[in-house]
């Protein structure tokens, strides 16, 4: 067990953020369902992620703050999900700094390069062994969506506590450089 035993880092406070100024309409985060917005649209959203977090960390979802290392200072965790809009080369460099001095990314993609998703993502993960590849995986067993299943031993400290969830339609990684993965989704295949 010593042998695989990964140190997970330095627990953090906590403070969590959440872009919505690159994502566009595709993946809001502050659009919860009300009266005034329901459906497909309303519910096809990353809120629900934001309100979960919300229950148990401090979490800011930004709409219209630039990446810099002062503001992304504020924060434990930032959450980069389904860019529809580039970050600028001064925010990626931001964003780098932040993470190599302890800062946690999670940036999440979509399927097939979607609206250059995965292209702007790259641009800022590449540097640590990520890339998120142009296409789309189902799982191997019966066709439709992936699945993640909690291991018997736990991945990593990240992964306690979460119960089964699907995937619809994401993409692969290419993991290099030492990095290695979290969560891992078994019987999937890229389509």
């Amino acid at each position: 067990a010593a042998y695989t035993w990964h140190d997970p880092g330095v627990a953090k406070q906590g403070r969590v953020l959440v872009d919505d100024r690159l994502t566009g309409i595709w993946e809001p985060a502050g659009r919860l369902l009300d009266t005034e917005r329901y459906g497909d649209f309303s519910a096809y959203s990353l809120a629900a992620m934001v309100e979960n977090l919300s229950r148990h960390f401090s979490v800011t979802v930004n709409a219209t703050h630039e990446y810099n290392r002062a503001y992304l200072d504020q924060f434990d965790v930032f959450i980069l999900k389904t860019p529809e809009h580039a970050l600028s080369d001064t925010e990626i460099r931001a964003i780098q700094s932040w993470v190599l001095a302890g800062g946690g990314l999670f940036a999440i993609s979509d399927h097939t390069d979607l609206m250059g998703m995965s292209t702007h993502l790259n641009a800022l993960v590449r540097q640590f062994g990520i890339e998120f590849q142009f296409d789309a995986t189902a799982n191997v067993q019966h066709g439709g969506f992936d699945y993640w299943y909690d291991p018997v031993l736990g991945e990593h400290p990240i992964s306690d506590g979460l119960g089964p969830f699907e995937l619809m339609t994401p993409c692969s990684t290419r993991i290099s450089k030492g990095a290695r993965a979290v969560l891992t989704v078994e019987h999937s295949m890229a389509t």
